[in-house]
């Protein structure tokens, strides 16, 4: 029983939890900026004030439930760009808070789906949670179901923006942007055009073309030829952003001797999440890599409570900062917030908490 109960500790830990605290901590220190008063808002809380909404809806079509969670701004006229942000592994729309209070305080509507069938009901009873999660990981039918709750929930903003008593006339369905983290990245990378390659052998494309730019925190990356990868990574064509950090190591690779999973989560390594940059050849495609940062700092963990972490701070300002911005450019078409990102402007707030690539 103890050594059950450690395993549920380690879970809590390296599982997707975000704390539900307000986000008034992460306000930027203009001071870091060197100059905060042009039209780089993006390093401070937006001028939004964000209300949150759930829906439970259904999708016939697959007899499935997709709940989410929609951060949006407050009592605002919009239109506003749409970012729909994966969970990961064990996760739900509760997660990610820090992301969608921030997005939405930019003038961003940020939508949490919670995926049924790879999300925190696989291992709530379970009593062996590493391999329920494994199990999860590895069923082809939750990756496919995935990239379809993505194109799903595209569907429905016309529903949202015609009929819906908050967002009626506020979304502008021109500009979607989908970002995830860990299998989350998988769903967004699937989704911006990534050749899926699932674990039966099977090979397919979710594509869905409606997406203008696309984040992925932590990606999962295969153990294949350059030429391989080219062909894999070499549908995305639209904007991309890569996040990852130098300690990013699989989860799955601490409970090793639990689980043999070889589902798409694979067991990435810190040095391999870049791979999917590398092998890109669209326009305009970002990398950051976070010097020290683990697979979980994305998560948004600890924020506001104690944390022997003492980087996570920096770590989430920086994802707050740089994710914002690239979303600013590519759904706002903000050409400050590209020049920014481009030429320098986060390198230099970056300094030595990591790296930062641009191609």
């Amino acid at each position: 029983m103890k050594h059950f109960s450690v395993i549920i500790c380690c879970i809590i830990v390296t599982l997707i939890f975000i704390s539900n605290k307000n986000l008034s901590a992460f306000q930027a220190d203009t001071t870091t900026s060197g100059n905060a008063n042009l039209n780089n808002n993006f390093l401070l809380k937006g001028v939004y004030d964000v209300q949150t909404a759930e829906y439970d809806w259904y999708d016939s079509t697959r007899n499935r439930e997709v709940p989410v969670k929609i951060y949006m701004p407050k009592d605002s006229a919009g239109p506003f760009p749409v970012i729909i942000f994966s969970h990961g592994l064990g996760g739900s729309r509760e997660g990610y808070k820090y992301l969608g209070e921030y997005w939405a305080s930019h003038g961003f509507i940020s939508i949490h789906p919670t995926h049924i069938g790879s999300d925190t009901g696989v291992y709530r009873h379970s009593l062996h949670p590493v391999r329920a999660l494994a199990r999860a990981a590895e069923d082809p039918a939750n990756s496919i179901n995935r990239f379809k709750d993505i194109s799903f929930i595209i569907d429905k903003l016309s529903e949202l923006n015609t009929a819906d008593t908050l967002l009626k006339d506020k979304i502008n369905l021109n500009e979607i942007g989908v970002g995830g983290h860990s299998f989350g990245a998988y769903t967004a990378l699937g989704s911006a055009g990534m050749k899926i390659i699932l674990s039966d052998g099977s090979q397919m494309y979710f594509t869905d073309i409606r997406i203008k730019a696309a984040i992925a925190m932590s990606p999962p990356a295969g153990e294949l030829p350059d030429s391989a990868l080219n062909v894999i990574y070499g549908g995305i064509k639209i904007p991309f952003f890569v996040m990852t950090g130098t300690k990013d190591n699989s989860p799955f690779m601490v409970f090793s001797k639990f689980t043999k999973h070889k589902g798409p989560l694979g067991l990435t390594t810190a040095e391999d999440r870049r791979i999917p940059f590398d092998h890109m050849n669209g326009t305009d495609d970002y990398l950051l890599i976070l010097n020290g940062g683990d697979h979980m700092v994305f998560s948004g963990r600890f924020i506001n409570t104690p944390s022997t972490r003492k980087n996570d701070p920096v770590f989430h300002k920086l994802i707050l900062y740089s994710s914002t911005a690239f979303w600013d450019a590519y759904l706002k078409h903000n050409s400050f917030a590209k020049e920014w990102l481009v030429n320098g402007g986060f390198k230099s707030i970056l300094g030595p908490e990591g790296i930062f690539e641009y191609k």
